[in-house]
């Protein structure tokens, strides 16, 4: 077919049949974003158990326009500003705050902190939109072979005084409402906790050693010597985190000793950096040290020099230089698989990029829901996965790690055998041409 358009008449395109979206489809589906509560997206309410007895179908199906995913955002939207602004934002803040202080003892997760071995905290950046993150502190909880998030702190600011505020709250709180006080193994008397879990990022763990060092006994901080040193006796860091920054840092290196190796001494690869968690004494890091600063490389020496500036963060990955006893870093996970699987966990059941008192609102109905699992475990002695402990899980890991080292050295095989050649037909190209 063949459109002429005449410029001296307007004209316009007229829209797919059945596109416009009339008043009482609108409605209709704004009704089911208002059954499904806080956290609507449009693929859980295109899903959701409450949209089926209102249109008895999916919303797609119902209406050709609500197959646009642009007017279902926009028609969720304005859901959350109607149920927005019958109340400012701090009075909505103001109920859920006064909600969570009305539960007795045995109703809060927090409780549980109590049981953990130790504590994993990280901030999560996707359950709240705009400038707010989420501070979560994840453990292992034994006696039911599941993680649970114990407590978590809506914050804006993420330096050293604001977690130092956090974290001397988070001290408060547990003695107020547990009706016990949080008591580290090493730097309490009867303490059950045996230590912290984490990244690399300074600003927790120095408010840590703050907050924790007003609440020792002076015998304690005798022994310690500071806050700062506190972390001694506590902390130990990813290895994942720790060897991404080895990647990050020192790309340039090799990864192991191969042919692209040079052969100038000394030989350095990012597998010789990533066995340092393996060092058993002071010496085997004082070689190191001589050998990174007898180098050229100043990429190399930045990165020691990173770790030595942070006196807390080698005692965190090496054992020898720790102040916690063997048996409890054994104990202390290596990395904090645990506390990122949980921050995946929360999103899936309550969602991402949440208003304020929406993500509020949601964690409330999750963790209400997460405790009575817990009350009736404790209960009934049944688990939640029965294939969940430690030999389970150590089991799967180490499955795990086998198939990935072999998949690596094949890689590797393959690589050597690809650049071999191409190395020969390098130094064929540069020999001098016959004449």
């Amino acid at each position: 077919m063949l459109v002429v358009p005449h410029h001296d008449t307007f004209h316009e395109h007229p829209n797919a049949l059945g596109s416009n979206c009339a008043l009482t489809v609108r409605e209709k589906y704004k009704e089911c974003v208002r059954a499904f509560g806080p956290g609507a997206t449009v693929a859980t309410v295109e899903l959701a158990k409450t949209t089926r007895p209102i249109l008895g179908m999916t919303p797609s199906a119902y209406h050709v326009s609500l197959m646009n995913t642009a007017l279902k955002n926009r028609l969720i939207v304005q859901v959350r500003a109607e149920s927005a602004s019958g109340a400012s934002a701090s009075e909505d803040a103001a109920a859920y705050i006064a909600r969570q202080q009305a539960l007795d003892a045995q109703s809060r997760l927090l409780r549980r902190i109590h049981d953990l071995g130790a504590i994993d905290f990280d901030t999560s950046f996707k359950p709240v939109a705009g400038k707010l993150q989420m501070f979560e502190v994840n453990g292992w909880l034994a006696a039911h072979a599941r993680t649970v998030t114990v407590l978590r702190i809506w914050m804006e600011v993420h330096d050293q005084d604001a977690f130092k505020t956090a974290w001397s709250e988070i001290f408060r709180l547990v003695a107020t409402l547990t009706g016990r006080p949080l008591r580290f193994k090493q730097l309490h008397r009867g303490g059950t906790i045996r230590g912290l879990n984490a990244d690399m990022e300074a600003a927790p763990l120095l408010a840590f050693g703050d907050a924790v060092w007003e609440t020792m006994t002076d015998d304690r901080r005798t022994k310690v010597g500071d806050a700062r040193s506190t972390l001694h006796y506590v902390l130990r860091i990813c290895a994942v985190h720790y060897n991404r920054g080895i990647d990050a840092s020192c790309s340039h290196l090799p990864d192991t000793v191969g042919s692209e190796a040079t052969s100038e001494p000394p030989l350095f690869t990012r597998s010789r950096l990533r066995n340092v968690v393996r060092f058993t004494s002071q010496q085997q890091l004082d070689e190191l040290e001589a050998d990174i600063m007898a180098s050229r490389d100043k990429a190399l020496q930045a990165w020691w020099e990173h770790k030595n500036k942070h006196k807390w963060l080698l005692p965190g990955l090496i054992h020898c230089l720790s102040k916690i006893p063997l048996d409890d870093w054994h104990l202390i996970p290596a990395n904090t698989n645990l506390g990122e699987g949980q921050h995946r966990w929360n999103n899936l059941h309550t969602g991402v990029a949440m208003l304020l008192i929406e993500s509020m609102q949601k964690y409330e109905q999750l963790d209400r829901a997460v405790a009575l699992e817990l009350e009736q475990g404790d209960t009934t002695g049944m688990l939640r996965n029965t294939h969940n402990n430690p030999v389970d899980r150590y089991t799967s890991q180490a499955s795990r790690h086998i198939a990935a080292t072999a998949k690596e050295q094949r890689a590797r095989f393959l690589d050597q055998n690809v650049r071999s050649p191409s190395q020969r037909l390098r130094r064929i190209s540069k020999l001098p041409k016959l004449t």
